[in-house]
């Protein structure tokens, strides 16, 4: 298991020749009274105890003198060999129906893309008129439709926050789902590093740092977000929900994706 990190107190069981850095713990049978499967399946109820004890703005950490103090309960060898046995073969009825129900939700998500980008970029008439957008990566378009370029259409919003505690909504991007627009949770367990900037209402943010990930969010309270969100203020002939939308498309990530800068830590700019 790790000792710090999101991966702390998640057990693993290992076999043949490997390598661990030096944030992994590793645990050897030394008595014959331990099937060490089932020693494997014991740390999970007490790793899950132990970060439940971990106040939420802390982060959980193992250090080897903990392992000393846990107890733990046993049956004879023999006992403990069919409790393996029986859990394995659970174990395996669960992860097939997790591997389908994956397959499915990959393929509900390129579903969703696929009719997102149809929507708002062909309109939803099929039997609309098209003409050239004049754009090699937009194609036609519905004959109705006009193009702008974006900062014709919405404002890049830089209101920095000079009081943290203004607000207690505050956004970081890992708070906003990939390609989904959905907000995981408010930033509640530590105050964020660097600048932070106002959006209102109604705006939409788009995370600007690895912009292949595809973190657009549509406001729906005022709060503070982190210096690495551009906030977007739609002008009157572009509706907050569209522009979202027509952001979570692959077209326009990858358009946005191409023209970052930097290797490791690539950025979108709104220049």
């Amino acid at each position: 298991t790790t000792t710090v990190g999101a991966k702390v107190m998640t057990p693993l069981l290992l076999s043949g020749k490997f390598s661990l850095s030096q944030n992994c713990l590793l645990m050897i049978k030394s008595s014959k009274q331990v099937f060490e499967k089932y020693f494997y399946y014991q740390l999970f109820p007490l790793f899950n105890r132990e970060k439940s004890l971990v106040p939420s703005h802390m982060q959980p950490s193992l250090r080897f003198s903990d392992l000393n103090t846990f107890d733990v309960a046993y049956p004879d060898i023999e006992e403990q060999k069919d409790i393996v046995a029986f859990l394995d073969h659970e174990m395996m009825k669960i992860d097939k129906v997790v591997a389908k129900k994956q397959k499915m939700m990959e393929l509900l998500k390129e579903k969703r893309q696929a009719l997102i980008t149809h929507a708002v970029t062909k309109g939803l008439d099929p039997k609309a008129k098209m003409k050239p957008s004049g754009i090699d990566w937009l194609g036609d378009i519905p004959e109705g439709w006009e193009v702008k370029r974006l900062n014709y259409l919405i404002s890049n919003i830089v209101d920095k926050a000079i009081d943290l505690k203004e607000s207690n909504f505050i956004v970081a991007l890992e708070n906003i789902e990939s390609w989904t627009g959905n907000l995981l949770l408010p930033y509640d367990q530590k105050m964020p590093e660097g600048d932070l900037k106002r959006f209102s209402k109604g705006d939409v943010l788009f995370g600007k740092l690895r912009p292949y990930l595809a973190k657009a969010l549509l406001a729906e309270q005022s709060g503070l977000c982190v210096g690495e969100a551009l906030v977007f203020r739609p002008k009157k002939q572009l509706l907050n929900t569209f522009l979202m939308y027509r952001i979570l498309t692959k077209d326009f990530i990858n358009y946005i994706d191409g023209s970052t800068q930097g290797a490791k830590m690539p950025r979108a700019e709104w220049e």
